[in-house]
Parts: structure tokens; sequence; C-alpha cells
């Protein structure tokens, strides 16, 4: 009962909804009656109860029971990540229409793709790894359509270039996440920690994709500004602002961790400018 209480507690009113749909599906969950046991505890769980209220109230569940049911709460959070995915979404229906050759949706689902681009646009190297991916069956649905000489044309360029640019921004937003990921857990990396080979490419690369994802400017700067003790505040100003100016279109846990590593950067300076008996930064973020 112990993994089933530990993924239902943390629902909000959304997810609460979309799991009661869920369960109720026959599809996803056969056992009607397995179902409504489910509910129930879920119900007792969402009032406060603890798990030894729920075990007196409903008694004690059988292993087999207890194992299909954190099957499905584990599956519904599948389900619910896929849903929210819509890029990744778009990728897998194309991939599946190229696939099966269903040539009447070729069309229909291009045309979804660029609306998706356009409205879903973010700066999470996720969105990036799965643009690669579109694009990628893009070119091979056009590459194929060629060859069969078919009726049905697709109305796109072959897109070799937009397959590397996709697959460079997702590399570059990936070193610069997982380096400041590291510098947030351990002390302050030395000079050659930036030094490195991936990252003195990532930091000279990044500019060329600057101004189509912004997310890279505020990485390199960020990065550029570790061991620059002699940053002012009007850098770091001008810095917060790229974050505003983009805010919506950069995913929660990317915010986090430019906040914790600029609290770190800030920390470091301060202790610098103190030695030097000049004023500390104020905490602008």
């Amino acid at each position: 009962m112990d993994e089933i209480f530990d993924i239902i507690s943390t629902f909000d009113r959304a997810k609460k909804a979309a799991f009661e749909k869920y369960v109720l599906s026959v599809y996803f969950v056969p056992d009607v009656k397995l179902a409504k046991l489910l509910l129930r505890i879920a119900n007792q769980i969402y009032n406060g109860k603890t798990i030894e209220d729920i075990v007196k109230n409903h008694g004690k569940p059988s292993l087999k029971d207890k194992k299909a049911m954190e099957e499905i709460s584990l599956n519904f959070l599948c389900q619910y990540e896929f849903d929210e995915k819509k890029t990744m979404r778009a990728n897998l229906n194309l991939a599946g229409i190229r696939k099966r050759n269903i040539e009447n949706l070729y069309k229909d689902t291009l045309i979804q793709i660029e609306n998706l681009e356009i409205k879903e646009f973010d700066q999470s190297s996720e969105y990036f790894y799965f643009r690669s991916l579109i694009e990628k069956n893009i070119f091979e649905l056009k590459t194929e359509n060629k060859k069969k000489n078919t009726k049905v044309k697709i109305a796109s360029e072959l897109n070799m270039q937009r397959i590397s640019q996709n697959v460079d921004i997702f590399y570059l937003l990936e070193i610069m996440k997982n380096f400041l990921s590291e510098f947030t857990e351990k002390s302050p990396p030395s000079n050659n920690d930036i030094a490195s080979p991936e990252m003195q490419f990532s930091l000279k690369a990044a500019p060329v994709y600057e101004n189509i994802v912004p997310i890279l400017k505020i990485y390199r700067i960020l990065i550029e500004g570790i061991n620059n003790t002699n940053t002012n505040f009007m850098y770091w100003s001008d810095w917060i602002t790229l974050i505003k100016n983009i805010s919506h279109r950069i995913p929660p846990g990317e915010i986090n961790l430019l906040k914790s590593s600029y609290k770190q950067i800030q920390k470091n300076i301060n202790l610098t400018r103190i030695n030097q008996d000049l004023p500390e930064f104020p905490n602008i973020l």
C-alpha cells in the first residue's frame, strides 16, 4: 500500500480528475471490481486518511490486487506524462503514419506539426530532441514518397539542415545543463572544468543559435560569469531580463536550476568583493 499511497497523495485537482477517468476506462483497467476498489482507496487518501485507516476501512488487499493497483497507478503517471508531451506525441504520430504508409494522413499531419511548432515552441532540450526526430521522419517520408512517385505531394523542403540544427541545440543545452547541475551540487568548479573541450566548444558554438534559442545565451552568460569576479550589476541585471522575457517558455525545473546556479555564483562573487572592500551584490533574482 505504501507505493500506492505515495503516488496518489501527490495528485493535484487536475490529476485526481484524470486518474478517475483513467481508472474507469475499461481499456486501461478491464477489472471493474479492482477499479472501484482503487478509487475508494484514492478518495480515502484525498481525505487525509492514513494507510492504517484505509486498511481498517477496506481490509488489507491481496498481494495480487496490491501489485495490480500499483501497476495501474504507475501506468497512469506514464500516460499523464505522455499526454503532456505534445512534441513527442507528434513525432510518434508521424512515425506511425510513415511506418503504415497511410498516405491520406500525410498532409494533415504535417500541417498539425507546423502549427504545433508555432504554439508549443519551448526552450527545453527535450523539445529540440523530439524536433530532430520529427524532422528525421519528415525527411524519410519525403524520400520514400519521392521513390514511389506517388500522387501525394509533401510540401516540405529537404530538411537535413533542420535535423542537424535541432541535434546541435539539444547537445549544447544538455552539456550546459549538466555542467550547472554539477556546479550547484558541489564546490565551485575549477578553471579546468570550464576549460574542458566540451564546455569550450559549447560556449563558442552557442551564439550561432542564440537568436533561435535565447536560453542558450542565458546559460552561456551564466557559465562565463562563474569565474569572472569582475562582472558588474548590469551584467547580471541584463541576464535576469533575458530570463523574464522567455520565462513562460522555460520548464520549471530549468528555472530552478538557473536560480540555484546564480545564487552560488553570487555567493562566490560577494566573497571576492568583500575581500576587495567592495559592496556585495544584492539578490536580484
